[in-house]
């Protein structure tokens, strides 16, 4: 991922450097949607990466996404639209924190257990001793 964002802003850099330097508006505008065109394929790439990571993770814990929107563009990468994404993540996120909310009330639960088994043992022990 670290180098198709590095080659998506080098590219947009030259063409930055260029635009500077010219002086026609047209021929600026010209080279912006050029400049947009060239950079597309490695932002859709990224895209497609970032949609497919967090469809694997929706996946690890079980969660079926419905209606999630997928574009795709004209390098053929196929990635999830903004709010699909947005929504996707959102559901991971909330699952994950059920997760973890269930997981500390268990510990909680065996923490309380734990430390009511050992005050019995102390307790036993001190009866024990007295005898």
């Amino acid at each position: 991922m670290w180098t198709t964002q590095r080659q998506a802003l080098v590219i947009e850099r030259a063409f930055d450097a260029r635009m500077a330097k010219e002086k026609d508006l047209n021929v600026r505008a010209n080279m912006a949607s050029e400049r947009e065109w060239e950079a597309s394929e490695y932002w859709g790439a990224l895209s497609e990466i970032r949609s497919h990571r967090l469809l694997a993770r929706a996946r690890k814990i079980y969660l079926a996404p419905e209606g999630m929107e997928w574009i795709t563009d004209g390098f053929a990468n196929r990635y999830l639209s903004d709010p699909s994404l947005s929504k996707l993540n959102k559901l991971v996120v909330e699952e994950n924190r059920k997760t973890w909310e269930f997981r500390f009330k268990i510990i909680g639960v065996a923490v309380g257990a734990l430390t009511g088994l050992v005050g019995t043992l102390i307790g036993l022990v001190a009866i024990w001793k007295k005898k």
